[in-house]
């Protein structure tokens, strides 16, 4: 199985994405864990998006791509929240074939009333 989660934040992503994770046993992971796996891991990807994290900015959707892409062509099972955060995020991972059809069971939008 292998599910996207996606929401504002604040929608409750992560919770449902950690629920679903352990009833079909595959692995949860926040695209800002993946972020942080590479600045942990000194990765040249991770030198890169170390700047970003530490000005406290999104991390630029190309970059975006570059992590979280091989993470998602690699991985049998798993529920990813936070990826793609907007249109052209999603655009550009079809568009390199992460999303094509059959690589992906479901993705799950979040939608929580203001009030």
């Amino acid at each position: 199985m292998r599910l996207l989660m996606l929401g504002a934040p604040g929608a409750g992503k992560g919770t449902q994405a950690s629920r679903l994770a352990e009833h079909f046993g595959i692995e949860h992971v926040g695209s800002g864990d993946l972020l942080r796996r590479e600045v942990a891991a000194a990765t040249p990807l991770g030198r890169l998006v170390r700047g970003y994290l530490e000005g406290g900015d999104l991390v630029a959707d190309q970059l975006m791509l570059d992590v979280v892409g091989p993470w998602i062509q690699d991985a049998p099972g798993f529920v990813l929240d936070g990826f793609p955060r907007n249109l052209e995020q999603a655009d550009a991972a079809e568009r390199r074939g992460l999303f094509r059809g059959g690589d992906l069971d479901g993705a799950i939008y979040l939608e929580v009333h203001p009030d």
